[in-house]
């Protein structure tokens, strides 16, 4: 086994100077640097990490809390942060808090006796989170949402631009009789899109909420069409949904009944998943930035447990609308 020892002898170095070099604890001037790198890559030497841990009093590991692995947007965001902590050498530990703020609590405290350098949360309530959060003593960042009246760094995008962007591209098509269909507005990017979408069309706008599920996208459409076989105004000519799995399960429903999409009828959803592009007809939505979310947090996470102590910092990224065949021509004016 290669040691520290032999990559000092091979870079003509101390001891001292090539843990200096390796752990960036200590200035060292270049041509040192260079030795030490170039004998790291030929004798092809790994630092043993669990041992610089212990010297450091950092197990270099960091926590996510998210609410629903299932949800094809976490696994995504969950690559961007691991590959952002990959570049300075932490490993991740991941759990899921199931949407319930009681098993999110056990998971986060479970977490930290683990000794990690810091947690990204995902809070699976703007409200009730906060409790997963007390007496904890342990840098974190707040990732996508945000716990009310909570003084923490954030990084997530622009719901209010987000929606706004789908509503005007709605209206440029003609579609003016327009539903929103979504979750419980239970977290901060429900509420916010929510409200985004009722200031934009109105406060009287008709909604229907439930959560974010294929599911509920599919018991959705059928209420949609019981009310249309019931009133005059008929079906809608556009359903603006807060999620792209709602929206791929409204597609469904709408479709099974006959409805022809989206002619009669466009569809639009929200985070831009893999199954988005795939949906038939391929689902308008909204993209989010989210390889920047995640390296974006894990940055702001490393700082606070490098010892920086800033004053708490919100980061909202533009989300980009991807206009595919969902919302194509049809429309009333």
């Amino acid at each position: 086994m290669v040691t520290m020892r032999d990559v000092a002898d091979a870079a003509g170095v101390s001891i001292a100077t090539v843990s200096r070099v390796l752990n960036d604890t200590r200035p060292v001037n270049e041509s040192a640097q260079r030795s030490v790198h170039r004998a790291v890559e030929e004798l092809g030497y790994r630092r043993n990490l669990v041992a610089s841990s212990l010297r450091r009093q950092r197990t270099r590991s960091v926590a996510a809390v998210v609410p629903h692995i299932a949800n094809p947007y976490f696994p995504r965001l969950i690559q961007a942060i691991e590959r952002g902590l990959a570049a300075d050498e932490h490993q991740l530990l991941i759990a899921d808090s199931q949407d319930d703020p009681a098993v999110e609590r056990d998971r986060v405290a479970a977490l930290a006796d683990r000794q990690v350098d810091g947690l990204l949360l995902v809070p699976c309530h703007e409200h009730d989170s906060a409790a997963s959060l007390e007496g904890l003593a342990l840098p974190y960042v707040l990732v996508d949402r945000t716990i009310a009246g909570l003084a923490a760094d954030r990084v997530g995008s622009d719901d209010v631009a987000g929606m706004r962007g789908v509503i005007t591209h709605l209206r440029a098509r003609g579609r003016h009789r327009l539903v929103f269909v979504g979750s419980a507005p239970d977290t901060s990017t429900a509420r916010q899109r929510l409200e985004a979408f009722l200031a934009e069309v109105g406060p009287d706008a008709p909604i229907l909420l439930g959560d974010y599920s294929l599911d509920w996208g599919r018991r959705a459409a059928s209420m949609l069409l019981a009310r249309a076989e019931t009133g005059h105004d008929g079906l809608p000519d556009a359903v603006v949904c807060d999620n792209d799995l709602v929206a791929i399960g409204v597609v469904r429903g709408l479709r099974d009944a006959g409805v022809d999409l989206p002619r009669a009828v466009a569809v639009t959803g929200y985070d831009d998943v893999g199954f988005a592009e795939v949906c038939d007809p391929p689902l308008t939505t909204v993209h989010q930035p989210v390889d920047a979310i995640g390296q974006t947090a894990v940055r702001l996470l490393l700082e606070r447990a490098g010892g920086e102590d800033p004053a708490p910092r919100e980061v909202r990224l533009a989300p980009e609308l991807v206009i595919r065949a969902s919302t194509a021509g049809g429309g009333s004016r």
